[in-house]
């Protein structure tokens, strides 16, 4: 849908989808597409929050950039005491950031190593639970109770590609 035959069709669907949003749908798409093979996820379940609606195949979206001084202070921490402690005080943003991470590992649009995969492969349910969650507030739950997760595991690939954007 990149030729411009195709503009009328792609207005057609942001209007159905998002009647009083079309420009918002309209940039996210531009986004998701500037690089060849991506694409634009669109979830319209009634229980997705709205930050999550659209989601785009790159390896960090703006949703993670925004966030990215909690996700370095969760990947730094050690203590699952005071790793809780941030996941309890965490913003419905910082909380929807790490369910961003969880689905872009899932999708493979973040390269791990053979080593961070089978850290990850242990907690593989808690993963996919994690990208999962529509809310905030399913994303805490999961997240206190998944003890001792490798967050660290997950997050440095993601940080790494981060600081080479800066």
């Amino acid at each position: 849908m990149r030729s411009p035959s195709s503009a009328h069709s792609l207005r057609v669907i942001g209007t159905h989808l998002f009647p009083n949003r079309l420009k918002y749908f309209l940039n996210a798409w531009e986004m998701a597409t500037r690089e060849l093979f991506s694409y634009l996820v669109i979830d319209q379940h009634p229980a997705s929050n709205e930050m999550l609606r659209l989601r785009m195949t790159y390896k960090i979206g703006p949703i993670v950039l925004r966030n990215i001084d909690f996700l370095k202070k969760l990947a730094s921490t050690r203590s699952c005491q005071q790793r809780n402690k941030i996941i309890e005080n965490a913003s419905r943003d910082n909380l929807l950031s790490l369910v961003d991470v969880c689905f872009n590992v899932l999708e493979a649009n973040i390269p791990l190593t053979r080593q961070r995969k089978t850290a990850l492969a242990k907690h593989a349910q808690l993963l996919r639970a994690l990208a999962e969650c529509r809310s905030p507030k399913k994303a805490r739950e999961t997240l206190l109770r998944g003890g001792s997760f490798p967050f660290i595991s997950l997050l440095v690939p993601l940080l790494i590609e981060a600081a080479s954007r800066m």
